[in-house]
């Protein structure tokens, strides 16, 4: 997570506190640190970021609910946040990623179809990844199918081809496909 994002979002919310996307962006940076803080041994100090992490995002949404751009960072930090946690503190955080990534789905359905494949793959990919860690077989199949049947040929139906065939992915397989990644 850039420090530029973090110092970028402080700045946006000291000329405007009602900022939602700056806020869930400010946010995400706490998150993030909160993990870094843990690794390092200061679980006080972590668990604080984690905690006020998770408020200001929460905060954003609140504001916000309908903002595609307070809900997709907020669901996609929640998922990947959550792979290293322990069940009874990462469940949560799915559910709320999942609510945020159906919402947005939902807010997107006028114009889904003119979306670009990186936007429509990494929210299914995000959902059906989502279910299936929560143990929801059934709706994760519901969008790898979908993802293989809207994004042929591309990186996102490939992953989904191999979640079918197998039921899993590597974890190398759940992360963003795009240019920020690298792959």
């Amino acid at each position: 997570f850039p420090y530029t994002t973090l110092f970028r979002s402080e700045n946006a919310l000291k000329e405007d506190a009602g900022n939602a996307q700056a806020l869930v962006w400010h946010g995400s940076g706490l998150f993030y640190q909160s993990g870094q803080v843990i690794q390092a041994g200061d679980m006080k100090k972590g668990l604080e970021l984690y905690q006020r992490g998770l408020s200001e995002m929460e905060s954003a949404v609140k504001m916000a609910p309908d903002d595609v751009a307070v809900r997709i960072p907020r669901g996609a930090v929640l998922l990947a946040g959550s792979r290293g946690m322990p069940p009874e503190m990462g469940r949560p955080l799915i559910e709320k990623a999942l609510d945020d990534y159906e919402h947005t789905l939902q807010l997107q359905d006028d114009y889904w179809s003119m979306l670009g494949t990186h936007p429509r793959g990494e929210l299914l990919f995000g959902m059906a990844e989502g279910y299936s860690r929560l143990g929801n077989q059934a709706k994760a199949q519901t969008y790898f199918e979908r993802i293989g049947k809207e994004l042929q040929g591309t990186p996102y139906a490939k992953r989904a081809a191999t979640w079918l065939e197998t039921k899993t992915l590597p974890a190398s397989q759940t992360g963003c496909v795009g240019c920020h990644t690298g792959k």
